[in-house]
This record gives structure tokens, sequence and C-alpha cells, in this order.
């Protein structure tokens, strides 16, 4: 059974127009399949994108942290060896 729809009208500049209508056709897809097909695709690498930086971040607080640890570690190892 297919998600209830809502009817939605854009305008496309010419050429994109094109562009999608010949997409569309080498995947033998309507061009509303292809632009629905395209916009969740674009929202998926959103919330993708999102993800990662959300990582990046943490990763770099925890590169950080062991970073400050290992910079008061150094001194007791310098004065052990002297």
């Amino acid at each position: 059974m297919h998600a209830p729809v809502q009817k939605f009208i854009v305008r496309l500049p010419d050429d994109l127009h094109s562009q999608v209508k010949s997409i569309a056709k080498e995947q033998n897809r309507s061009m509303n399949h292809e632009i629905v097909n395209r916009l969740e695709k674009s929202l998926v690498d959103d919330e993708s994108r999102d993800l990662s930086e959300k990582i990046v971040a943490l990763l770099l607080q925890k590169v950080e942290s062991l970073e400050q640890q290992l910079e008061c570690l150094q001194p007791k190892n310098q004065e052990a060896d002297l």
C-alpha cells in the first residue's frame, strides 16, 4: 500500500526541466519519480552530513582531551628520565 501523497506544483527553468526529462527517460522513470527520488536522496544526504559533522566534533573533542592527558604525562616522564 502506498503512503498518502500530496500534489505540489513546482516551476522549473526550461533547462532544468529538459535535464530532468532526459534523465528520467534514460532511467525509464517518470519525471515525477525522478524528482521525488532525487529529493529523498538529498534529504538523506543532509541527515548523514549532520550526523557526520556531530561525529567529527565528538572525535575532535576526544583527541583534544587525549592530547591534554599526554601533556600532563610528559613532564612526569621527563623527570623520571633525569
